[in-house]
């Protein structure tokens, strides 16, 4: 009767094991092509779902072990290992903030251009108690709705189009000049604002490049990154801020610019956090960011609710690590643009 009963069983073992090998190759040959995007567009699309090649390396775990393959266990498990150690320091504490709570809070936001729920984005903006909004994929109807929020918000900069690519910000009684600025060989808008409020001194840049759909798509936001990267490098200052929806993940080639100009993600220590297809888990990836320079504290991260969009609006809080000097509170300004 036990060997009419171990039967099925074996063959469930015969079927899953050599399966389970493949699986684990494909994953682990999807994570390594993804860490050789910077030679190639296609390749870098890889690197974006580190978060689901980690979860289904832990799954194969299980199963191996289930299937008392020891080594393969062992073997999957190191490359699990390799996977996460990008990913940790996103769930690990962080320094406390050393300067006070009171900080300026950011609300930054692809609305999605053909989202009908305007009413319930601009109640939303008024219920978060942002400070400062940026939107993107704004095109003009998307302003006569925000108009609505005055007087409580105004709008300061504003590049409403057609093509997805809008831009516009808003403020809640922050002293801020703001200017729109095409940064890169896209043409598309971004926007940089010199803010000389106290709970936030500093330089902050909203931008959103295009997505990288193919070669040139690819370039494009390539070009549009570099050019960001090259704007806080001439800023010289650590009070320096970039938000956006950036159609990168933080373990893209496509950030590399922006790491090496001095930039931080401010979600580490606050979790993950994907917000583009949030509901589709197994392709959500976070593509949204805050990222700010040395000087620049982070007190509060969080994700608000999607709205209609296919993104989720991010709301920070920051604040100046330390006073800085008027000296260092300096725009360097890229040539051309205009404001409002």
């Amino acid at each position: 009767m036990p060997a009419a009963t171990d039967a099925p069983k074996s063959k469930i073992v015969r079927w899953l094991r050599p399966r389970c090998v493949t699986i684990a190759w494909v994953i682990v040959l999807c994570a390594v092509l993804g860490e050789l995007g910077r030679f190639h567009w296609a390749l870098d699309l890889f690197s974006h779902f580190r978060l689901q090649y980690s979860a289904g390396l832990l799954v194969l775990i299980v199963a191996f072990c289930m299937l008392r393959r020891w080594k393969a266990a062992a073997l999957v498990l190191a490359a699990l290992v390799w996977m996460l150690w990008p990913i940790a320091p996103y769930w690990l504490p962080q320094p406390p903030p050393a300067s006070s709570p009171e900080g300026l809070r950011l609300l930054s936001f692809n609305v999605h251009t053909a989202n009908e729920r305007k009413s319930d984005i601009a109640a939303a903006i008024r219920k978060s108690g942002a400070d400062m909004v940026a939107l993107y994929e704004v095109d003009p109807g998307w302003v006569q709705a925000l108009e609505g929020l005055a007087p409580e918000y105004r709008i300061t900069a504003a590049d409403p189009r057609e093509d997805n690519f809008g831009i516009v910000l808003l403020s809640r009684n922050v002293e801020h000049t703001a200017q729109i600025r095409d940064l890169g060989p896209a043409g598309v808008p971004s926007i940089l604002v010199q803010s000389t409020d106290p709970r936030f001194r500093g330089t902050l840049v909203f931008t959103h490049p295009v997505p990288p759909v193919g070669r040139e798509g690819s370039e494009l936001r390539n070009s549009q990154l570099e050019a960001v990267a090259e704007f806080v490098r001439q800023t010289g200052t650590g009070n320096i801020l970039v938000a956006g929806d950036l159609n990168a993940t933080p373990w893209s080639s496509a950030l590399n610019p922006l790491w090496a100009a001095g930039l931080r993600d401010l979600r580490k220590g606050f979790g993950i956090s994907p917000t583009w297809m949030r509901g589709m888990p197994w392709i959500s990836i976070p593509i949204d960011h805050v990222l700010g320079g040395p000087e620049v504290e982070v007190h509060a991260f969080e994700l608000l609710p999607e709205e209609g969009s296919d993104h989720t609006a991010i709301s920070a809080t920051i604040s100046n690590r330390s006073k800085p000097e008027d000296s260092t509170a300096s725009t360097a300004s890229p040539e051309g643009g205009h404001g409002l």
